[in-house]
Formats: structure tokens, sequence, C-alpha cells
């Protein structure tokens, strides 16, 4: 413009440009005969009203505007039907000479019928499955849902017996726990229907054949699929962890309430299975399940004796489990502490560490019972090894820290400043060095965590 202004047009030069605004295109300035001109409201649509049904209540609203901003950024990402991706396929191979014997089918209640027909169909309408001609089908199995509701799977243990296995190499199940659980928020993925998206070989589809009460199908894809929830708890290899600490699973706990007295040695090692999955939560463990144990030996089965220190056994464990206390996740910015302790029958340590204001935060508790040579071992020898004990059980977390050792035995600080005469303390005080510790005298009165873990007894 001659004022150098810049004034934007239509090419057409005939009238006025305005920006637009909103979801409207142009806007004509001017003219009377439109009226005024509003914005086009915008229409949310199902996926729009998917987002505000997910967004957890515990954002703050900041947080929620950028997650919803982050999941409508990324929408072509969320497919509305299921639909097998381009990464692979999944190969069954059979164990080599093998002949696949066609299992035992289970009649699907009637109840349950017009269910079954509703998850087939779908199941078909999405292309996940499709009609078989196969010789060999797996029964289906109806179970019961948290929600009433019913979840068909089928019965592939005949199937898998046949099949080659690849090795994968687990990671110690403690350490995942005590990895997942350092984590203040936590994102599930339960796996319901991604499977779903990997496509089964054409060759291995009739391998997958199952029957219902109206006919037989075979996957075109890997069963199950994908979900996501946020929480600050979940459920985790059998415990309840979140917030950088881990508990039992409440589930689990009330089983093991109604678990009624074994009768057999076969129902003892079955129950001594259960609460030793929870061991690290009973400071007292072995002591506790000392008389179940001794249940357990010889080779004889049948019926077990059951006397009143079998009773208290059975009892204690059960409360100790329903009274565990929750567990921290280790802080490896702060310093670490061994609690050891030793009696006449048991070594128990607690691995702690001290929170801002001075209190100790349990990490995880361990004791052993003395078989009949350890307990013919001198006082002093039953506590060293107790923190030898405590640094094997705690190794993964210890080695290449300086480690404080509390115990009640004075007599233990010498066994670092001046040379055993004992062969064997020679031995556990050269094993020892692998480990950078100093030992700090408590009385037992104030020592009482490892305390418990070696003296409680039942009568």
């Amino acid at each position: 413009m001659p004022d150098a202004s810049v004034r934007h047009v239509h090419q057409n030069k005939m009238r006025e440009f305005v920006a637009s605004s909103g979801s409207v295109n142009v806007i004509f300035e001017g003219e009377e005969e439109f009226g005024d001109v509003e914005s086009t409201p915008l229409i949310e649509d199902s996926f729009c009203q998917e987002i505000k049904s997910i967004t957890s209540s515990d954002l703050s609203a900041t947080q929620r505007n950028e997650l919803e901003t982050m999941l409508k950024e990324f929408e072509p990402l969320f497919s509305r039907p299921v639909q097998p991706v381009a990464i692979g396929e999944h190969v069954i191979e059979l164990l080599p000479n093998v002949t696949r014997q066609k299992p035992h089918s289970y009649s699907v209640p009637m109840s349950y019928r017009r269910e079954v027909d509703r998850q087939v169909k779908e199941l078909l309408d999405l292309g996940l499955i499709e009609p078989s001609n196969a010789d060999v089908t797996y029964p289906i199995v109806c179970v019961a849902k948290k929600d009433a509701s019913i979840r068909m799977c089928i019965d592939y243990r005949a199937l898998n017996a046949v099949t080659k296995v690849p090795n994968y190499p687990m990671k110690d199940t403690q350490e995942l726990i005590f990895t997942a659980g350092m984590a203040q928020w936590l994102s599930c993925l339960d796996l319901l229907k991604g499977y779903y998206q990997i496509k089964m070989h054409d060759e291995n589809r009739v391998l997958t054949a199952f029957s219902t009460h109206n006919g037989v199908y075979q996957w075109k894809v890997m069963p199950f699929g994908l979900s996501l929830a946020s929480a600050k708890e979940l459920q985790f290899l059998g415990h309840k962890i979140g917030g950088g600490k881990h508990a039992p699973d409440e589930e689990k706990i009330a089983a093991i309430k109604r678990l009624e007295r074994p009768k057999t040695k076969k129902d003892v090692k079955s129950v001594l299975g259960l609460m030793g999955f929870y061991r690290s939560y009973i400071p007292n463990y072995a002591e506790f399940a000392t008389p179940l144990t001794e249940l357990t030996k010889g080779k004889k089965s049948g019926d077990v004796k059951w006397g009143k220190r079998e009773e208290e056994s059975f009892c204690g464990l059960k409360k100790a489990l329903c009274e565990a206390t929750a567990l921290n996740a280790p802080d490896f910015g702060k310093p670490f502490e061994i609690h050891a302790d030793a009696s006449d029958y048991a070594v128990g340590c607690c691995l702690t560490q001290k929170d801002e204001k001075g209190n100790y935060r349990p990490i995880a508790f361990v004791s052993q019972k003395f078989n009949k040579t350890q307990r013919n071992w001198a006082t002093i020898e039953k506590e060293a090894y107790a923190i030898l004990f405590g640094f094997k059980k705690f190794d993964k977390w210890l080695h290449g820290t300086t480690v404080e050792i509390v115990t009640d035995h004075n007599p233990l600080k010498y066994l670092i400043e001046k040379t055993p005469k004992s062969h064997k303390l020679t031995r556990w005080a050269l094993a020892l060095q692998r480990w950078s510790y100093k030992i700090t005298h408590r009385p037992g009165i104030l020592n009482q965590d490892a305390d418990a873990l070696s003296r409680l007894q039942i009568k």
C-alpha cells in the first residue's frame, strides 16, 4: 500500500480476506446481505468421547489437556477395528515325530451359548477367525470374569504338549518387583486384544482350530489383545506394587485366610509353597514354618500327624501374612543397613534404609533355619554366618556400596580388626572382603527386627 502497510485481499481482488477462525474457512466482511457470520461449531466424534472417558481423575487440568492434545495428535494410530500389522507372522513349530491327538470336548452350558455365538460372530465379522475343516480341534472353555460376563477361552494344552517352545531368559522375579515398585505412576498393558494384531502363518492356521456347539473355526491371527490403564498401584507377579512399595496380592491373602488345615504330606507341601512365595514379608518365616517343614520329611506319604505345635505354626503363618507390612523399594541414593542376628535355631536379616525423618524403611526380610551341624556352632560363628548370609541374599543391591552392619553381638566388631583363630571364621572373613562394610554394635533390645527373625519360636 502507499503508506507501507500490508493489506490481505483475495487473488481476485474483489473482496477483503479475513483470516480463518476455528473451522470456518472464509469470512466475508461488509456484506450486509449475509448478516452476522458465526463460526461453525466443532462436533466431537466418538474418539473425543473415548478420550474423555479414559482420562484419569487424578490428573490436573493442565495434565488432562496435555494428554487429550497428545492423543488427538496421534489419533490415526488408534485403529478402531482390530487389524493385523505387517510385523511378521506367528509360526507354530511342532516337535518331530509326534502325532496330534484329538482332545476331549467340553459341552457349553446352555446359559452361555448365546454369548458364545455372539463372540464367535464378532470374531468372524472382524476377520480374526474363519470356518475350518480341521480333523483335530480343541474345545472352548467359558470362564466367568469379575464383571459377571464370560471369556471364551480355548483349551490348547494338547497342542502345547507337542509344540516346540523356544528358550527365553527370564529375569529374577524379586528384581522385577523391586524395579517396578519404584515407580510412582504405573501403566498396565493388559493383553486382551493386542495379539490379534499378529497374523498367524497360513500353514499353521489349521493347528489352531477350535470347536463350538455350532461349528469349527480356526484363527487367522493370534488370540488376545491390548487395553491400557493408569494407576498408582497394580497387581504384578502376585504382588501389589506402586508408590515405592510392594505388598502381597490382597486376593492371594484372602485365599490364604480360607485355607483349611492340610491333612496329607502333599497338602502340607502345597501350603508351604503358597506361603513361601511371600516369605520375604514375614520376618520370622523360618521359625514359623519349622513344624510344618518337619512334616514333609521322609518318604512315607499319606496323612500327617497334626498336633498343637503344627496348628500354632499353621495359624501363625496365616496371621503373619494377613498382617504383613508393605516393603519399600531400595533407594540407591541412600546408604543400606543390614540388621543381623542369630539364635540357637536360625539366622535372620533385615535390609533397611532410613528416610528423611530418620525412620527405618524395611526393604526385605530373610531367615534360615539351622541344620543339626550348624546348631553346634559357637555363638560368634552363628552371628558371623548371619552377616555372610545377609550379604549373599542382598548382594544384587549391596555390591559396590558401603553397608552398615548392625548386630547385638559385640565381639563381631573384631572380626575385621583382627585375624580370627577359627578356620571357619577366617574363611568367612575373606569371603566378606568382597563387600565394603562397617560393623555397629546395638543391644538386642534395640535390634528387634532382626532379633525377631531368629528368636521367635513356635512352642
